[in-house]
């Protein structure tokens, strides 16, 4: 069923703002795209924004106050996430901002194991998960390794 007229959008910013090393009050919690705004194309930011809810959660049932310690568990979750859209952002040769150190290498991998990815589900299975921050583990597989080195 035909909803309306499709819009488009832009993302002038990819950040993460490192709080916890900000000078402030220790009590206040900055999550989601507060603490680390993604472009939405990659369907991350809500993936970032539930585990930072999980890991407040878990600090909150242990009795642990919470603050800037919690901030720094958000960066060790949004890092990886955060970097690959900082790459693939820069593909576009118009864009301008910060580069991460080696982004050409970092973007050339991506792209061999999206290629490898469309054709092996287990290879497919383990990028999902690095691109969504659960572990850059899983593509150092020998058998990951190997197929995208030589797709």
């Amino acid at each position: 069923r035909w909803v309306g007229e499709y819009t488009t959008t832009s993302v002038r910013d990819i950040l993460q703002m490192r709080w916890e090393k900000m000078p402030g009050p220790d009590n206040l919690i900055h999550m989601g795209d507060a603490y680390c705004r993604v472009d939405p194309v990659h369907g991350q930011g809500m993936t970032n924004a539930a585990m930072e809810a999980v890991k407040l959660r878990e600090e909150l049932a242990a009795g642990k106050g919470v603050g800037k310690q919690t901030m720094a568990h958000f960066y060790e979750i949004t890092k990886v996430p955060f970097l690959v859209n900082a790459v693939e952002g820069r593909a576009h040769p118009l864009t301008t901002g910060w580069k991460p150190a080696g982004d050409w290498l970092m973007r050339w991998w991506l792209h061999k194991c999206v290629r490898a990815a469309s054709r092996d589900t287990y290879i497919y299975y383990h990028l999902l998960r690095f691109i969504h921050g659960f572990g850059w583990t899983g593509m150092m597989r020998p058998y990951i390794l190997l197929h995208v080195l030589f797709s």
